[in-house]
């Protein structure tokens, strides 16, 4: 009994917190296409580049804690894109790069897989 609870009370967690990364992913993809309308240098992009670096700063961290349940493979894939994408905001910040589709079509990558 206490063990199909504690297998649902689980499901409903990682539910919950699955919801909670696909409103952040959706928030910081509409952050990032107002950003490509309004530019990279405006105040929306200046913040749309904060709110990413914040969110897979946080999620990074999160992918690398032991108790991460996730499948290995799963989050070495997901461990390399977040550092491709903390790099890629590094180089738009720097204006090396005006890779603002690159993270906005990886974004939307994130976000179509957390819906399924």
């Amino acid at each position: 009994m206490y063990t199909s609870y504690y297998a649902e009370s689980s499901q409903l967690s990682g539910s919950c917190q699955r919801s909670q990364e696909l409103q952040a992913i959706n928030h910081v993809l509409e952050s990032l296409r107002e950003a490509k309308v309004m530019g990279i240098q405006s105040p929306q992009g200046v913040k749309a580049l904060y709110e990413t670096s914040t969110l897979w700063s946080f999620l990074l961290e999160d992918l690398i804690k032991p108790e991460n349940a996730m499948p290995e493979q799963i989050k070495a894939d997901l461990i390399s894109l977040g550092i491709f994408i903390l790099k890629e905001v590094g180089r738009v910040r720097l204006n090396q790069s005006d890779g603002i589709d690159t993270l906005i079509d990886l974004n939307a990558m994130i976000s179509s897989g957390l819906t399924q």
